[in-house]
């Protein structure tokens, strides 16, 4: 038979491919394996060098422990172990113990018995109750339910000796080893940072590697408005992020600055991490990753530098942030220099232009300066707003003989001679330093006077980066004199928009301060060049309009023109190949480096083709970085409004009032929440200057500031600055009335004081004092009489309308208290002075009255044999300081207080001014003082009030 050569498959075999593709899955397997444990979870590494860092901390902690308790705690543990020996072969406690066990056995017994025969007695009366319920014949489980009873009252008694018998053995034991148990509770106190700390390295010891994660749920929505959910893996790593006592650990183990409120009152358990530092908040499997600096990942971790854009996501009606200065700055920057007359910038709703009227330019300025003033404004005023526009000379002379022809001129020229008189200029120096110019206008450098002001150091309400108003040095160069004149006297009749206030000058004054302006720095005469023809005119209407000139100005024609700028709140998501780098080759290409390029020089990226017109506001480089910062900021989407900063009814008026105080500049001249007052450098004494405003929300009414604000009427006549009249829109000075009441939190704008209830011997009261007081030798009348010394304080016929009743008590009270410095004199000497009594005792009985020692704090300063209101709680009794030594006051009360009083508040009502009037009491003359003013025309035969 021939031999068969084929053979079948499954008779074949391939040892050498079976063999290394079984290696090569081995391999693969080793490989997953390796890279799912070690590769992948760099996160391991962290955790295991920050429970190394954690367990060097706390074993240091524990040897300091031990250096302070571990000898004391191993002297009682000697105790404790011969105490326990002692009592361990003491033969009376181990039969004491033998018959404990017996008792306890017998007690257990006994109350068991008691208690099946308490569930047999139980048993019974159900079926007693429900034989009777049903009205079946219950005289067997009436007899049955008597039984029970009897058995249960035998047996409680038996229960109760038993039990009684075991405690009182328990408690003899206890007694025995009362040495054993205070040793052991010494030992436990002595030992328990030891103990906590030894625990807490077992704890470290055993502590898993484990991914921590928040989940944020509908943390933002898509361009389909649908929820997206975000986690939150950051803390997987920087593990020391929300704990104490890592603020010196190395990153990314180290506390978190600020801690608390960062992380509590932030609450980033709601926020996230990535929502304030950036970053891919996911992603664990590489630092690069985690921190967003991969590849087109839009988000990536911010600088120290640049954390601050992140607060406009969640703060975003706050101009000005506490805690992040750099952005607020830009915030104020944008505002300040009009960028949103170009470009729609979120937040800058409702804001006035930034550049004056042009409507009646032909009034106010020569056409010659116009020419100068569009070509260079530095060249006019190196400190003003108005930007550089790069034009040519051709484009200068078409945009002024546009502005020019269009801003035709409403009121007729004036003849203003003798503006060069030497008297009339020294007239208006005098007058312009003196009634409030320089609290907005300086005329060179010499007027900006650096330095804090002393006492001031509250954080700036509004940051300035330039000049409020216009600097005035060379006003004579650019202004007409009589349209000068007319705009000191009412600049609203010029501008309606303007928030230069008038100072209610009279013709005299607004004619001084005018040729004392004028001759500061006289006009060369020199011509520029003459203006253009109709088709310069028609040229200038293109280039106004392509210029943007109406985003700053009102210029008729322009009224129908748009923002030429591109639209910026979302301008911070532009990617680098969405920007235009122009011909630039030496710029990184970022977005960062892109802003700061274009800020810094707006025609850097300008090329043959692409004509760039934004115009160069010369900034530096820090306001560069302040307005970036704020650009950053501006995203279109970011956290949900459920975490968004929500401002309570206090915090809302406190927001509205100082966008007030940005609009009007009030702390030019004021001191606002401790902040502001630059014109009170100008001071040598700043009681000569504007009153701070801090105080007023809880010293005014605010109906009558209300009414002050719309129309302004003298109050201190002997000041030469004046309060300047605004007229500004009732919802402005509604505004800065709520602002000032809720600083002092005066939410309810109701003050009411009834008359009616003032009793007549109070107001006779009131009147003897008022006349004792002498309030009139500074508070006289005003206007005053011919002959007659001005006033020197406050005009107190407004009192009753003007001041809240309770502070005019506390004023009387103690001035200086309120207002450090005042030249108000302290007539009640002592009072409100108070003294905090630890302890005291009854000592007698006296003539109706119960006498007291008590025992004070540290030495009073009391008035003796005065009233004053002792407050147990918020119970007031009004009692008799009798006499003090040292620390010990005697007092007298109306009524029996006790054998002893601890923890109370003595308050002294002070010197009075009469001893003998209503009995001496400091406190009622203060409020019948009050009432009198509150009450009583105290100027009978006054003049009516002078118009404004």
């Amino acid at each position: 038979m021939a031999e068969r050569n084929f053979k079948p498959p499954e008779e074949k075999t391939s040892p050498v491919p079976f063999f290394i593709l079984g290696l090569l899955f081995v391999a693969v397997t080793f490989w997953t394996v390796w890279d799912e444990s070690f590769t992948r979870r760099p996160w391991k590494e962290y955790q295991k060098q920050f429970n190394q860092y954690e367990l060097k901390l706390v074993r240091e902690l524990l040897n300091k422990a031990k250096e302070k308790d571990g000898k004391a705690v191993a002297v009682i543990d000697k105790q404790i172990q011969a105490q326990s020996q002692k009592l361990a072969v003491s033969s009376e406690l181990i039969q004491i113990k033998k018959e404990l066990d017996r008792l306890k056995l017998v007690a257990f017994e006994k109350v068991q018995d008691f208690a099946f025969a308490k569930s047999t007695y139980d048993e019974a009366y159900f079926h007693y109750t429900e034989g009777v319920r049903q009205g079946h014949d219950v005289q067997k489980q009436l007899a049955h339910l008597q039984e029970a009873k009897k058995e249960v009252g035998r047996l409680q008694p038996i229960a109760e000796k038993a039990e009684a018998q075991r405690d009182a053995l328990l408690a003899k034991i206890e007694e025995r080893q009362k040495g054993l148990s205070i040793l052991i509770r010494q030992r436990r106190r002595r030992s328990g940072e030891i103990a906590d700390l030894e625990r807490r390295i077992k704890s470290i010891k055993s502590r898993p590697y484990e991914i921590k994660q928040i989940v944020l749920r509908e943390f933002e929505r898509n361009n389909f408005n649908e929820p997206v959910l975000r986690v939150d893996r950051c803390h997987t790593c920087h593990l020391g992020i929300d704990r104490a006592g890592f603020e010196n650990a190395p990153q990314p183990f180290r506390t978190h600055s600020e801690r608390r409120f960062y992380l509590v009152e932030h609450n980033y358990k709601e926020i996230g991490c990535v929502a304030c530092h950036g970053g891919q908040g996911s992603a664990i499997t590489a630092v690069n990753k985690a921190h967003g600096l991969a590849d087109f990942w839009e988000n990536p971790i911010l600088n120290k530098a640049d954390q601050q854009t992140k607060c406009l996501g969640c703060h975003t009606n706050v101009f000005n942030l506490e805690k992040a200065p750099k952005l607020s700055r830009g915030i104020a920057l944008v505002r300040e220099l009009g960028c949103f007359g170009c470009h729609n910038i979120p937040g800058a709703e409702g804001l006035l232009n930034r550049g004056p009227d042009l409507s009646r330019i032909q009034e106010k300025v020569d056409p010659d300066w116009l020419l100068t003033w569009i070509k260079r404004p530095k060249d006019y005023n190196p400190r003003t707003k108005m930007p550089y526009l790069s034009l040519a000379d051709q484009e200068v002379r078409d945009i002024a003989t546009y502005v020019w022809t269009v801003g035709k001129p409403k009121a007729p020229v004036q003849s203003m001679a003798g503006l060069e008189n030497p008297k009339l200029i020294a007239q208006g120096k005098e007058l312009f330093e003196s009634v409030g110019c320089l609290g907005c206008h300086i005329r060179d450098e010499k007027d900006i006077k650096a330095g804090p002001i002393k006492g001031v150091s509250g954080r700036p309400i509004v940051y300035w980066s330039r000049d409020f108003g216009p600097a005035l040095g060379n006003a004579g160069k650019k202004l007409r004199a009589d349209w000068l004149f007319r705009w000191l006297k009412d600049p609203k009749a010029y501008w309606p928009e303007t928030t230069m206030p008038s100072l209610r000058l009279t013709d005299d004054e607004a004619k001084a301060i005018t040729a004392y302006l004028m001759n500061l720095s006289p006009a060369t005469g020199a011509a520029s060049g003459a203006l253009g023809d109709t088709a310069a005119f028609e040229r200038g209407k293109s280039l106004v309009a392509k210029r943007g000139c109406a985003g700053c100005h009102v210029i008729p024609g322009m009224e129908n023109v748009g923002k030429i700028g591109p639209d910026l709140a979302s301008f911070a998501e532009k990617k680098p190949f969405e920007l235009d780098f122009g011909n630039v080759v030496n710029t990184p290409k970022t977005w960062e480096a892109w802003v700061f390029g274009k800020l810094k020089n707006p025609k850097l990226y300008q090329t043959d083709r692409i004509k760039l017109l934004m115009p160069n506001f010369d900034l530096s480089d820090k306001e560069v970085s302040e307005i970036r910062t704020f650009l950053r900021g501006m995203i279109p989407h970011g956290p949900p409004h459920t975490v968004h900063a929500e401002f309570a009814e206090r915090a809302k008026r406190i927001e509205a009032g100082r966008r007030m105080i940005e609009k009007y500049n009030c702390s030019g001249c004021h001191l606002v929440e401790n902040w502001g007052g630059d014109i009170l450098r100008h001071y040598k004494d700043t009681n000569d200057g504007p009153p701070p405003l801090d105080g007023e929300g809880d010293k005014v009414q605010p109906g009558w500031f209300f009414g002050f604000l719309k129309n302004v009427v003298i109050l201190r006549p002997w000041l030469k600055v004046r309060m300047p009249n605004f007229q500004m829109p009732e919802k402005d000075a509604a505004a800065l009335v709520n602002y000032l009441a809720a600083l002092d939190n005066k939410l309810r704008s109701y003050v009411h004081f009834d008359p009616t209830r003032v009793k007549s011997e109070t107001l006779a009261a009131g009147r003897i004092l008022f006349q004792k007081a002498e309030c009139l030798s500074c508070h006289n009348k005003w206007p005053s009489p011919p002959g007659s010394e001005p006033p020197s304080a406050p005009n107190l016929l407004l009192a009753k309308e003007r001041l809240r009743p309770e502070w005019i008590f506390r004023w009387i009270m103690n001035p200086s208290r309120i207002r450090p410095g005042t030249k108000m004199p302290t007539f009640f000497e002592g009072a409100g002075a108070k003294a905090n009594i630890l302890n005291g005792k009854r000592l007698a009985e006296e003539n109706g009255k119960w006498i007291y020692e008590l025992d004070s704090e540290k030495e009073s300063e009391l008035a003796e044999n005065r009233p004053a209101s002792l407050w147990l709680g918020s119970s007031r009794i009004i009692v008799t300081v009798a006499g003090i030594d040292g620390k010990k006051i005697k007092i007298a009360a109306p009524r029996d207080l006790g054998q002893t009083i601890s923890h109370a508040t003595l308050e002294s009502h002070g010197e009075p001014i009469d001893p003998a009037l209503l009995g001496g009491d400091g406190y009622r003359q203060i409020a019948a003082l009050r009432d009198y003013l509150m009450v009583t025309n105290i100027f009978p035969k006054l003049n009516p009030k002078p118009k404004n």
